[in-house]
């Protein structure tokens, strides 16, 4: 059975019947590799294929948060990055979903970058839209704080960030 996460309830708008839906969802799980309390193994349920190292490390996989992805604009996230402190996530969308003109202007801009804020049950911080780009790759600059970088599919790179990034490595002394 899919993991109740991963679907749609009936009592969503995104329903469409016929037992819901899957919808892809951002997620974070644990890494800790601490042992169980004492050394001891936990026990599992023996109608549920498990691996021995869940056995020894009953935590490491755990699902701690998960987030679902808007459904209309899931389709074009190209990749999904976290921030150094863990605390954002970039998402780069590489396919063109126009979305309406709020300045009265005619040109279409659609999404390119999208940031949430992980810590705080995946809240919606910004989405940057474009009328020329199309993202292929979007990393974070990697100390927190610098803002981060995208590449698009026409072969432009677009750093944003509070300054320069060599401004946050020119020596003093010259």
């Amino acid at each position: 059975n899919p993991h109740p996460l991963s679907m749609v309830a009936a009592s969503h708008p995104l329903f469409q019947g016929g037992g819901g839906r899957y919808v892809p969802h951002i997620v974070t799980v644990s890494l800790d590799s601490s042992p169980p309390p004492d050394g001891e193994l936990m026990q599992l349920d023996p109608k549920v294929l498990r691996t021995e190292s869940m056995r020894k490390y009953p935590k490491l996989g755990q699902l701690l948060m998960a987030a679902p992805l808007d459904g209309a604009k899931a389709s074009g996230v190209t990749c999904v990055k976290l921030s150094p402190s863990a605390e954002y996530c970039l998402l780069g969308y590489g396919v063109r979903e126009n979305i309406p003109s709020v300045d009265g202007l005619d040109e279409n801009r659609h999404p390119v970058t999208a940031l949430y804020n992980v810590k705080k049950g995946m809240k919606h911080v910004s989405t940057l839209t474009s009328a020329d780009d199309d993202v292929n790759i979007a990393r974070f600059h990697p100390e927190s704080g610098h803002g981060f970088v995208y590449g698009t599919k026409q072969g432009r790179v677009r750093v944003l960030a509070p300054r320069v990034w060599n401004h946050y490595h020119v020596d003093d002394d010259e």
